[in-house]
């Protein structure tokens, strides 16, 4: 009974932080843990014109000597990703997933600027991991 009212509660979570288009960032310590996350809700426009780009804003994460920075979120389908100090040398890709978790998209061997398009698929959000050297950084992105 426990478990059913933890699965219904996450599944509320979920859906209320979709609906509400919120950005998640999470920062993890040099042993891989957990040590922080950031939540920011996309700002909403009412005008009739297109939103202003001032949204399209850089974030950014922490991989020991690695700052990965990903824009602009929410996208209409290229992403730009960033990656400083990145050796030639570390395994790294990027796999992307819709929101039901399946993977659609991977990307290997990347470099210091790396492209990400996602117009080929359909709006709405998708989690991009990147791992890099056995680190990994997670990114909820927003395509519309």
């Amino acid at each position: 009974m426990k478990i059913k009212g933890f699965l219904s509660f996450s599944a509320l979570f979920i859906l209320i932080n979709v609906l509400c288009n919120a950005q998640s960032t999470y920062h993890y310590d040099s042993n891989g843990n957990r040590d922080s996350r950031t939540i920011g809700l996309k700002s909403t426009y009412s005008g009739s014109e297109k939103q202003p780009t001032s949204i399209d804003t850089s974030y950014f994460d922490s991989l020991g000597d690695l700052k990965i920075s990903i824009f602009p979120n929410p996208t209409e389908g290229v992403i730009k990703i960033r990656i400083e100090n990145l050796k030639t040398n570390y395994a790294s890709n990027i796999m992307v997933y819709d929101f039901a978790g399946k993977l659609i998209k991977t990307q290997n061997n990347l470099n210091e600027s790396n492209i990400l398009n996602l117009s080929e698929f359909s709006n709405g959000t998708y989690i991009v991991r990147i791992v890099i050297d056995n680190h990994i950084s997670e990114w909820k992105i927003i395509k519309e």
